[in-house]
């Protein structure tokens, strides 16, 4: 995403705002849950269910505040009783301040299968930064199934 010069000069800190968590999966409709109040956080405690062996995506939206946001990334660390099983970590640029809502894309990934997707739920950590800018930081958990239910 191109910006002027007046864009690209932080200017100072920049703010990022989370605006909401998206599942995407083919052939089903996306599962959006907001992020920006507390009690919409709560919310995530509910988990996310995916059936096994499906492609899904994850999208987080969401807004810079203050100055543009210099060098945002990705991360999402997946832990399965305790243990960490699987990091993404992926960049995606520079994004101008403003009431913008921006959306990240992450690849695709197969759900597992088998037994042990179904012995416990999977926790996601999540953290969305930019060099200059504190990490917006949340958590929420999914749960891999045999069927839609």
């Amino acid at each position: 995403m191109a910006m002027t010069n007046e864009e690209q000069s932080t200017g100072g800190t920049a703010r990022l705002e989370c605006v909401a968590h998206i599942l995407k999966v083919a052939g089903r409709p996306d599962v959006r849950r907001p992020t920006d109040t507390p009690e919409a956080l709560k919310a995530l405690n509910d988990p996310f269910k995916i059936m096994e062996g499906q492609e899904y995506q994850w999208v987080v939206e969401f807004r810079v505040r203050d100055a543009a946001a210099v060098s945002v990334r990705y991360i999402h660390v997946v832990r399965r009783a305790g243990a960490k099983v699987d990091k993404i970590e992926q960049m995606y640029g520079n994004f101008p301040p403003g009431d913008t809502v921006h959306t990240l894309l992450t690849g695709l990934e197969e759900s597992p299968t088998g037994v042990v997707t179904r012995a416990g739920l999977f926790n996601y950590g999540v953290a969305l930064s930019a060099e200059n800018a504190e990490a917006v930081r949340y958590d929420f958990t999914v749960k891999f199934t045999k069927t839609w239910e």
